[in-house]
């Protein structure tokens, strides 16, 4: 578990790529004195974790494989919202920007600078893997078109192996996002 100070994010240069992943978020309010601590405490790592194995003998192993762990992130999250008092957080596809050290995402919620948000997302590997952390509101302003308001947050509190999975992911969404654009050059005669 790694808790970011401004010079420890100065310290890395993350690339940011477009994705389109679950992700939710809920303001954190009236924490603890010790947030930061109890944070740290309850965004384990594990429960989350899938074997890695892509031995099924049919669909149904996989389901019930999937069914187990999603069973399994229910309860944690479940039991982070009855210890720090949060909402419950629903995950949904957006558009995001994401990085090694924050996210943005537009969509209709207001929250202010500096505001404290408890983030789930599941990153799609081949074996989607759910990511939690707090992020800090950088900046939310009005956006152009109807998607809403412009969130900009960095990570405050995040284990070092999910920001690791969240590098993993841009490099492989990167190699994705060239092969689309080598794909379709090819198609119109490009290269």
């Amino acid at each position: 578990m790694h808790h970011n100070s401004d010079r420890d994010v100065n310290k890395r240069a993350f690339t940011r790529v477009q994705a389109r992943i679950c992700f939710g978020c809920t303001p954190l309010e009236g924490l603890p004195r010790h947030w930061e601590k109890t944070a740290r405490l309850h965004l384990s790592r594990g429960a989350a974790e899938l074997p890695v194995t892509t031995d099924f003998t049919d669909f149904a192993d996989m389901f019930r494989l999937l069914h187990a762990a999603l069973t399994e992130v229910k309860e944690d999250l479940r039991r982070i919202k009855a210890h720090l008092g949060i909402e419950e957080i629903h995950l949904r596809r957006r558009e995001v920007e994401i990085s090694g050290s924050g996210l943005s995402f537009q969509g209709p919620e207001e929250f202010s600078p500096g505001q404290l948000l408890m983030l789930s997302m599941v990153l799609p590997f081949e074996l989607p893997v759910l990511v939690r952390a707090v992020g800090e509101l950088i900046e939310g302003r009005e956006s152009a078109g109807a998607q809403g308001r412009l969130n900009r947050l960095r990570f405050v509190v995040i284990h070092e192996e999910d920001r690791e999975l969240i590098v993993k992911y841009t490099f492989q969404r990167q190699r994705e996002l060239i092969n689309i654009s080598r794909s379709r050059r090819k198609e119109n005669g490009e290269d």
